[in-house]
């Protein structure tokens, strides 16, 4: 099978984007299991301000992960519409943007929501975060068990 121009410029863009969703995936696992073992258990005088500073630049950069993982979605979905369809790029430009832009005020006004009353938002969302939980355990199964159970097979 040969690819015409535009047929391989978005089976590499969908490639990369690939790459960069995977890079974002993989330092937000990072960060977030160094928090974990690093900090337990640990006292020392000065520690408030240090913790505060530490988390205000995890969630940062766990934002900025957060909308790489968006844009490489959205920027994968494109190209490969672009390679399985042949639709016309400016069409799929202008709905990539659109579609970052709701993603990322969807996820940011959540966040903000949330966070401004965390306990009572962390009541109000208990029932509904069980049955998304149940809703989606299968799915999130079938879409990892390809790639998650051979690599536990060779011990990773």
């Amino acid at each position: 099978m040969v690819l015409d121009t535009v047929s391989l410029v978005s089976l590499l863009i969908a490639i990369g984007a690939g790459l960069v969703l995977a890079l974002c995936a993989a330092i937000e696992a990072s960060n977030i299991m160094l928090a974990r073992r690093r900090l337990r258990g640990i006292t020392a005088p000065g520690l408030v301000p240090l913790m505060r500073t530490y988390v205000r630049e995890r969630q940062r950069l766990l934002r900025h992960l957060r909308a790489g993982v968006s844009v490489s979605t959205v920027t994968m979905t494109s190209a490969l519409i672009v390679l399985f369809d042949g639709v016309e790029w400016t069409r799929v430009l202008l709905a990539a943007a659109v579609t970052v832009v709701l993603i990322s005020s969807l996820r940011s006004a959540s966040r903000i929501v949330t966070l401004s009353r965390p306990e009572g938002a962390a009541a109000r969302l208990e029932a509904p975060a069980r049955a998304l939980q149940l809703l989606l355990r299968p799915l999130s199964f079938l879409l990892s068990a390809p790639t998650a159970v051979p690599l536990r097979a060779l011990g990773l």
